[in-house]
């Protein structure tokens, strides 16, 4: 039986927290964030960045990052794709795939990051832990649960993603007839009403997705 841990870090404790530092209350998102063999994390989703061709300079001057690329999109906050250089690989990386560590969420708000790890085992989890602790990587451990157990109670939402749909129900949003405005609504959020529906949107999918436990059919055709 799996077993999920919640942990909070300082971002200067690890290669990837130092490389996407964000400041003036902005917020990073890691997307695709499973270790795989070509480089951890490809992709982030930074919101509230004022200037994200700053940010991406910023980013690709790291040494732990080979190459950035901007991904304008339709959707909320501004999404990258980056490269990592070796340096990248720390002894968190490392030992997060020694004892097949899988991070299903990981966000940074001034340099102070919040992660959900998933492990097989609980021997997996100590094991990790130890691991961590002797390469002086300081990581402060919350919630231990298995997943028969009482889910993320957030439903893997985004700070951003929860604020918003909390804001939209509290204001009337989803009421018929509606009671606020997208305009309005983003007013309140401080973000343009465009990125209040892509963030709604998104947020409402991550939210059906978890709370219902909604895989991805199948294409016509498959087996």
């Amino acid at each position: 039986m799996s077993v999920i841990a919640e942990f909070t870090a300082d971002g200067s404790a690890f290669a990837v927290g130092r490389a996407l530092a964000v400041t003036g209350g902005a917020t990073v998102d890691l997307e695709r964030v499973v270790p795989v063999e070509d480089g951890p994390f490809p992709y982030c989703r930074v919101h509230g960045e004022s200037d994200p061709a700053v940010f991406a300079d910023a980013l690709a001057a790291s040494p732990a990052v080979e190459s950035v690329a901007h991904l304008p999109d339709d959707d909320d906050g501004d999404r990258f794709r980056v490269a990592w250089a070796a340096a990248a690989v720390d002894d968190l990386v490392d030992a997060l795939v020694e004892h097949d560590g899988q991070v299903l969420s990981a966000s940074a708000r001034n340099g102070h990051w919040r992660l959900r790890l998933r492990f097989p085992t609980t021997a997996l989890l100590a094991d990790f832990k130890r691991a961590v602790a002797a390469a002086d990587v300081e990581l402060d451990i919350g919630r231990v649960y298995t997943t028969d157990e009482t889910p993320d109670p957030n439903f893997g939402l985004t700070a951003t993603q929860f604020d918003a749909l909390v804001t939209a129900v509290e204001t009337g949003y989803f009421r018929v007839p509606r009671e606020i405005s997208t305009v309005d609504l983003g007013a309140l959020l401080g973000i343009s009403d465009q990125a209040v529906s892509e963030r709604i949107r998104r947020g409402v999918e991550t939210l059906t997705r978890n709370a219902l436990d909604v895989t991805d059919r199948p294409s016509e055709g498959a087996y």
